[in-house]
């Protein structure tokens, strides 16, 4: 059920690599829901400090018009957001305290020192106080500036939906998205991981969600997988319509990330695509690397349909 008087967020779990940039473009098609993808450059881009980084339009986001007039509606918030700089972001920038303090972890005894943190660092308590009321300034703007009533976020990591979660004025509906690890280990090892390395990763990744959606009420979780997706979009976008509670509405046969404002992959920049499986794991990875990625992944196979 909708709350009254809250700013509506669909927030998307998952690893790298899941279809969380096709989520965005497709969600920002639909006429009452706003999304930039994630919300912000990645590490990468921010340690280079570079203006350059461009949005899914092609501008550079710098000059693009819908990001500097975003900046100008939060800046009269006085909240300073630039190509640069993005105030709403939960992760330090010095890697020793992001590795403590906001780095992704299943550890039950790094949860419990965060807590402490949080009670007894007043610069840590400051800045996440100041990084909840930027968010919450940043999805109103967004929302107000394309006329929405929902904001799809697909940053996908689990410490900024613990944060988000906890902000009164947020009332929040979590997409965990699901993609065969195979596939996963394919496009990783294109970046140069083993496809054991990314199926430990990918393991670790659902049994983190798993313990942070216990938390949640049943209602407040939909599951979805990429492949689904792919095969059946009209389906998949209804069950996530009904679920976030937005109008059903025509999926789109062929869209085009220029002709929106996504951060995200260089998927962005590929021009006109269609919906269609990436399933190029079957016939890159070797035998021995299909069955290790198996192994690794155990009983998580056949619970997410992937036996």
């Amino acid at each position: 059920m909708i709350t009254a008087n809250k700013l509506r967020i669909g927030y998307l779990v998952g690893t790298s690599h899941c279809g969380s940039t096709l989520m965005a473009v497709l969600m920002n098609s639909h006429p009452q829901v706003a999304s930039v993808g994630e919300v912000s450059p990645n590490r990468r881009i921010l340690r280079q400090k570079t203006t350059q980084f461009p949005c899914s339009c092609g501008e550079p986001i710098s000059t693009c018009e819908f990001w500097q007039q975003l900046f100008k509606d939060l800046e009269s918030h006085s909240f300073a957001f630039s190509a640069t700089q993005w105030p709403h972001r939960y992760r330090y920038p010095n890697p020793l305290l992001h590795r403590l303090l906001t780095q992704d972890s299943s550890s039950t005894w790094i949860g419990t020192m965060r807590k402490i943190a949080g009670a007894i660092m007043p610069f840590h308590r400051r800045r996440v106080a100041h990084a909840d009321k930027a968010n919450v300034a940043f999805v109103a703007a967004i929302l107000n500036r394309a006329n929405a009533s929902l904001f799809f976020d697909t940053s996908k990591r689990l410490p900024r939906l613990n944060r988000l979660l906890k902000i009164p004025t947020f009332d929040v509906r979590v997409v965990r998205i699901v993609r065969d690890p195979r596939a996963f280990a394919r496009s990783m090892r294109r970046k140069g991981a083993t496809p054991e390395s990314a199926a430990r990763r990918w393991k670790d990744h659902h049994h983190a969600t798993d313990r942070f959606m216990q938390r949640l009420p049943a209602e407040q979780v939909l599951t979805l997988r990429y492949e689904d997706l792919c095969r059946q979009p009209s389906a998949s976008i209804l069950r996530l319509c009904e679920f976030l509670e937005i109008a059903r509405w025509d999926v789109p046969t062929q869209f085009d990330a220029a002709e929106h404002h996504i951060i995200g992959n260089s998927m962005r920049k590929r021009g006109p695509m269609n919906i269609t499986l990436d399933d190029k794991w079957r016939r890159e990875l070797t035998v021995a690397e299909i069955h290790a990625v198996e192994s690794i992944a155990g009983d998580l196979l056949p619970r997410f349909g992937y036996a």
